[in-house]
């Protein structure tokens, strides 16, 4: 690039000087990728070009002063020459430094320009992608990623759709969804699972009920209770069935609901204790009911990102799952 163009402004070399100085700018050119050089060894030599110390440079850089001379001495030693002079107090370029320092600047500058077109081009980007998630992952995780991501591509639409695990599982698969958010079991050779954190199972139930004078309850610390459980369409049933069966808890006086989030309405009533997740847990402000950690054993849903396996997201989905995973992983 710039370093291969050095030599095209000396076409003459008219003394000893000049020549020794076009000799050290060939040396630049023609020994030298450009690719060794990293930006901000360039973009350091600038700014010290221009400010003319190295307390000035580092300040306007953001940097220590024994990180600014490293950067200095690695350039040097990239292009085999001396840019600097240096005194006690100031620097001041050398003539090989004075002939290189537009060619950084040009440089820099193309870079700059690069990258706000590149900028330029996301702010513009617009389209559609379909989200299918659980209702609870998508009351948690989505509100802050779409704050995040439509700060950055205000012109894309998002369609949102909230069902039941096994659903956002096959419209992944089928491609009716860009991405998914669910729980990471059962999913098959066909899916990508990013999680996004660990969901234990917890009790609910009124401050003043039995079960909420303990510190943590056990499966069979249950049994006693009329229990609030999702309907059979619901992939929390079967784990929390499995787990009542295994610690020999008889369920008595049982009310069904489609979603584990109804239930919370009818423990606050009254009417029984309920198992949930922990998502719904750290969703949930009403002060009449409590919530208490499920073991022996404890049991865990991990809730993630679903994508389908070696299928390329489109543009708009690839940015929207970077968006999850900087909010809720990357941060």
């Amino acid at each position: 690039m710039f370093l291969h163009g050095a030599g095209t402004d000396y076409a003459r070399a008219p003394g000893t000087g000049e020549m020794n100085l076009f000799a050290k700018l060939m040396q630049i050119a023609h020994q030298f990728s450009p690719m060794n050089i990293s930006f901000p060894d360039l973009r350091s030599f600038v700014v010290l070009a221009h400010s003319g110390t190295f307390h000035h440079a580092a300040e306007s850089l953001a940097i220590s002063q024994p990180t600014l001379t490293r950067r200095i001495q690695k350039l040097e030693q990239t292009l085999g020459v001396q840019l600097f002079e240096r005194d006690t107090r100031n620097v001041r370029l050398t003539a090989v430094g004075r002939e290189f320092l537009p060619k950084a600047q040009a440089l820099l500058e193309d870079l700059d320009g690069s990258l706000l077109s590149i900028s330029s081009m996301a702010e513009k980007m617009a389209g559609q992608i379909t989200v299918a998630a659980v209702p609870t992952a998508a009351q948690f995780f989505l509100p802050k990623t779409l704050v995040h991501f439509a700060q950055k591509y205000p012109r894309m639409r998002v369609k949102i759709v909230d069902e039941p695990a096994n659903v956002v599982l096959t419209s992944v698969l089928s491609g009716d969804a860009d991405i998914g958010l669910a729980f990471g079991r059962n999913l098959g050779e066909g899916i990508d699972f990013d999680i996004l954190m660990d969901d234990p199972y917890v009790m609910a139930c009124q401050p003043d009920h039995p079960l909420a004078e303990k510190a943590q309850v056990t499966w069979s610390d249950l049994g006693p209770y009329p229990l609030i459980v999702a309907g059979s369409k619901n992939g929390n049933r079967f784990l929390i069935d499995l787990h009542l069966q295994n610690n020999r808890s008889p369920r008595k006086g049982v009310y069904e609901v489609q979603h584990l989030s109804s239930s919370l309405s009818l423990v606050e009533a009254g009417l029984g204790i309920s198992v949930v997740s922990t998502l719904l847990m750290l969703m949930n402000h009403n002060p009449n009911i409590v919530f208490r950690p499920i073991v022996s054993p404890t049991l865990f849903r991990g809730v993630g990102i679903l994508r389908k396996r070696n299928g390329a997201l489109t543009p708009a989905a690839q940015a929207f799952y970077q968006s999850l995973r900087k909010v809720w992983l990357d941060g």
